[in-house]
């Protein structure tokens, strides 16, 4: 095996750690019945601590890339997973709350820490630009279908003995982590410094870092991409914030059955368009992520439209899984060819933190902004449906005609 593909497959391996620690949104009300005397907000801030912490990280993570081996940042990040599994396991349901809120603090710095770095690391290996795109694609789907694999079997170890095992979950968690951080230390070859890194670049990569090897600073267009994505983000996420609500309070459309069947086609088509992507990129080429953007959108518009029936919603889900898995990647990899590659780390880790702080503010500016359109989830959903249009018409300037 050559040291790409040892790399790759490492890269690929280590993507599962960030999500697993998901598994806490799944067994929330376990771990409520652990804490009877806490209110349910507190409990529940075990969800949303990593999310906030993810997003300080991921803001700190770049600059410190460039002091320390990007390799030394993912065993850390998994450690700190690790350390989150333990505390869980050995405390859950007995020890003190404060311990959980601890442990889940290493969880955010793992978040924040490891996406980032990993597909930093994927541009040093790998030198052209849609392959770079294509390994993101796949890193994605394979994650996403691991994590719900993996989830299946630790939620239910969580639900024996009436729910009163779910510290047996992180153990289980614990034991996956382990192994897969061993696989990371011996299948992944040692990162190059960024300087230094790909040396036998592309014809096609030689040609579009050409003007910007030399520069110390990242390009304005850079923090255009960033923008429009965080608007994006903004407006995207909105619907995985209201979906449920909208299914069985707003327009009495069915149950969690049917909350549950959209998150899983929103899942399903992010799959789909991870394996799917290089086929994608090749029919739509600069246009890609216009039309992703503009998916989403069609998708927001038809949740609004057909309000009377499931089929909606179904199809907004489908259409945000399939626009998202599809844009983030090739912008990922654009990134990566639009900076010297000593600022590479900087940038995926900054383009990552914006999409963190997208979704952490997306309920309180789209609340805010659909108040102003009518109230309800309807008038967020109209103010989103339009954000992502308008992110689409912007992305054509960009991707379209300034690259």
């Amino acid at each position: 095996m050559n040291t790409q593909k040892k790399a790759i497959n490492a890269l690929r391996t280590v993507m599962l750690v960030g999500g697993l620690t998901q598994i806490t949104t799944s067994i929330i009300a376990y771990i409520m019945m652990s804490y009877p005397d806490l209110s349910s907000t507190t409990v529940r801030s075990l969800i949303t601590i990593p999310g906030l912490v993810g997003l300080i990280i991921s803001f700190v993570v770049g600059p410190l890339s460039l002091k320390i081996s990007k390799k030394i940042i993912i065993i850390v990040s998994i450690v700190c997973n690790l350390a989150f599994y333990a505390a869980y396991g050995l405390v859950g349901g007995n020890g003190p709350f404060s311990l959980l809120v601890a442990a889940t603090i290493l969880a955010g710095v793992c978040r924040g820490a490891l996406y980032p770095m990993v597909n930093a690391s994927v541009g040093d290996f790998v030198t052209e630009p849609d392959k770079r795109a294509s390994y993101i694609a796949t890193n994605m789907a394979l994650v996403n279908g691991g994590y719900a694999v993996i989830t299946l079997f630790a939620g239910q170890i969580a639900a024996r003995n009436e729910g009163a095992n779910w510290p047996n979950a992180y153990w289980f968690l614990f034991a996956i982590t382990l192994v897969i951080m061993i696989v990371f230390i011996i299948l992944m070859p040692k990162v190059k410094k960024d300087e230094d890194a790909s040396t036998s670049k592309s014809p096609q990569m030689e040609q579009e870092q050409a003007n910007i090897v030399h520069k110390r600073s990242l390009p304005t267009i850079f923090f255009l991409m960033v923008l429009i994505a965080f608007i994006f983000t903004i407006s995207y996420f909105t619907f995985s914030l209201n979906y449920s609500s909208y299914i069985i309070t707003e327009n009495q459309l069915g149950t969690s059955v049917q909350t549950s069947l959209a998150a899983s086609i929103m899942t399903a088509f992010g799959l789909i368009a991870g394996f799917t992507y290089k086929y994608w990129a090749k029919l739509l080429k600069k246009w890609l992520v216009p039309v992703a953007y503009l998916s989403a959108s069609i998708g927001l518009f038809t949740m609004l439209f057909v309000n009377k029936s499931i089929i909606g919603v179904y199809v907004a889900a489908a259409l945000i899984g399939l626009g998202n898995n599809l844009a983030y990647p090739y912008i990922t990899a654009k990134i990566m060819t639009l900076v010297s590659p000593k600022l590479i780390s900087l940038a995926t880790s900054l383009y990552m933190a914006f999409i963190n702080l997208g979704t952490f503010i997306s309920l309180y500016v789209i609340a805010f902004l659909g108040n102003l359109a009518g109230g309800g989830i309807s008038g967020s959903i109209t103010v989103a449906a339009f954000g992502a249009l308008a992110s689409a018409v912007a992305a054509v300037f960009i991707y379209v005609f300034a690259l």
